[in-house]
């Protein structure tokens, strides 16, 4: 992540400002997150998925996870949207101030109001914010902090429709979930995380 997001710098501060508005090139970035024991053909079939990923929005970047047990799970986004929440989920993980099962109930919400065609504007996004209410971080001790759940729906309708903001709110927190853990193997790492 960290070496996509300094790419993504670079390109902009020696290209941003090559061509005319709306013509200028643009940097899409896939990454692709494996166990270390699987076939390397199989982490670059992911890598190349993300990166048609991120191409389908333009300008973007997309990292999947394949963690051999479960599903697949991906994170799309312009820059300066995932790549800058990746990081802060992966920060509210390790504090355990964000609930590790969050992203399963947000995700669960979605695909119970998903058998309603269009479900009234601010329905998902006050259901959304219901399940966060009731959450409990810090291991079932404290309630969730008003404003981590407003950070969490913030811009929801810059995102698309409730429904699929939502869902991919919940899988970038699944994919935070992978960073997290991986951080947590490794200490120096870990303390990284947390400031």
């Amino acid at each position: 992540m960290d070496c996509a997001v300094a790419l993504s710098r670079e390109f902009a501060a020696r290209l941003g400002s090559f061509g005319r508005e709306g013509q200028r090139p643009s940097l899409s970035v896939g990454v692709a997150v494996m166990h270390h024991s699987d076939p390397l053909g199989d982490a670059l079939e992911l890598a190349h998925r993300m990166e048609r990923e991120a191409k389908k929005q333009r300008n973007s970047l997309a990292v999947g996870v394949d963690k051999r047990s479960g599903s697949e799970v991906f994170a799309v986004g312009p820059w300066g949207t995932v790549d800058v929440r990746l990081p802060r989920w992966v920060q509210l993980l390790a504090s355990d101030a964000l609930p590790h099962g969050v992203a399963y109930e947000l995700r669960q919400l979605v695909v119970s109001l998903g058998e309603r065609r269009q479900p009234p504007k601010g329905l998902v996004e006050s259901e959304a914010r219901r399940v966060l209410l009731r959450k409990r971080p810090e291991r079932g001790r404290e309630e969730m902090q008003l404003h981590l759940v407003d950070e969490l729906l913030a811009n929801l309708s810059s995102d698309g429709s409730e429904a699929d903001a939502i869902l991919r709110r919940a899988r970038e927190i699944l994919v935070a979930g992978v960073f997290r853990e991986a951080a947590a193997v490794s200490p120096q790492r870990a303390q990284e995380v947390k400031r």
